[in-house]
């Protein structure tokens, strides 16, 4: 099947709520992991759910890139679950949608402030056409209509469940002015840069604020999970939408030589210290997705290592 779309989703409630909505008229593995192909409104999409948490670990996001050699997508969207930043104007539900995305784990701390060597990543400029058009969008929530918000969205490997850390990393990237963050999304944009893929972004809806997050959390998630998907049916149900997208395609070569950020460095073997949580192994003038599973949750308690998907 030409034209497809590849969505991602990597948590219970948004592949429910995804499946709900997406006519399935084939299915198929790759390395053990089912991925299926049919329709969502009008267009050809294939759908791959990732069960592991966040970009760092190497058993998620790396397989779908290889899903994207196989079925050569136009576009790639990860749909589900986000935190918000502002509790008094945004609500449960609401949709956030990524014009940018803002990496937060490779930081510099400095003794008057911190720096953040990566910069702010570009999601598609046609997809984020086709998605900021949400005015006839009639979706509620109870008796409240949902918002879409169209903005940058912080991400990271840390699984956040703190108030004032969520508020640091707000005041550190106030020059973006975050509509929100979560998880997967650096992942994305990594396999996209790998595989010649310049359409992808990020929708998610809002299912808690990064603290107090076990409060009502699968009630929330499984509304901001149905949301998201609601609104990603409601673009994909417009005739036309993504013509120009389908027209022209842009997908370049399926194994393109991908030029670094900064001045390349050669390895003739891999590095012989560890490599960093969340980081890449550089070889060449390539950047090969083998990623390092380390997620951090940062709570009142304290830090842990490892667990399990949330916003």
């Amino acid at each position: 099947m030409s034209n497809l779309f590849l969505f991602v989703t990597a948590n219970k409630y948004e592949k429910s709520a995804f499946e709900n909505k997406f006519i399935s008229e084939s299915k198929d593995f790759i390395k053990g992991k089912s991925y299926k192909i049919g329709k969502l409104g009008l267009y050809n999409v294939a759908h791959i759910h990732i069960d592991e948490q966040g970009y760092t670990n190497p058993a998620s996001i790396p397989l779908v890139g290889e899903l994207a050699k196989i079925i050569n997508p136009i576009a790639v969207i990860m749909v589900g679950i986000a935190f918000g930043v502002d509790e008094y104007k945004q609500a449960i539900g609401d949709v956030l949608v990524s014009k940018k995305i803002l990496p937060y784990d490779t930081e510099r701390i400095k003794e008057s402030s911190n720096e953040y060597k990566e910069d702010s990543k570009e999601t598609g400029f046609q997809l984020f056409n086709a998605f900021s058009d949400s005015d006839d969008w009639d979706y509620y929530i109870g008796s409240k209509r949902a918002t879409v918000y169209k903005g940058a969205i912080l991400t990271g490997s840390k699984l956040i469940n703190n108030y004032e850390f969520r508020n640091k990393l707000l005041t550190d990237f106030k020059s973006y002015q975050p509509i929100g963050g979560e998880m997967e999304s650096y992942g994305v944009y990594s396999l996209c840069r790998l595989h010649g893929i310049t359409e992808w972004i990020i929708v998610k809806a809002i299912c808690d604020w990064a603290y107090h997050k076990d409060l009502c959390k699968d009630k929330y998630q499984k509304i901001a999970s149905e949301s998201a998907v609601d609104y990603c049916y409601y673009i994909f149900s417009q005739k036309g939408v993504f013509g120009s997208l389908i027209e022209s395609g842009t997908v370049a070569d399926l194994n393109p030589t991908i030029p670094l950020d900064h001045e390349p460095k050669q390895f003739n073997a891999l590095p012989s210290t560890p490599a960093q949580p969340g980081s890449m192994i550089v070889s060449g003038n390539t950047v090969n997705a083998m990623f390092v599973a380390q997620t951090l949750t940062i709570s009142e308690g304290g830090i842990h290592f490892g667990g399990k998907k949330q916003a």
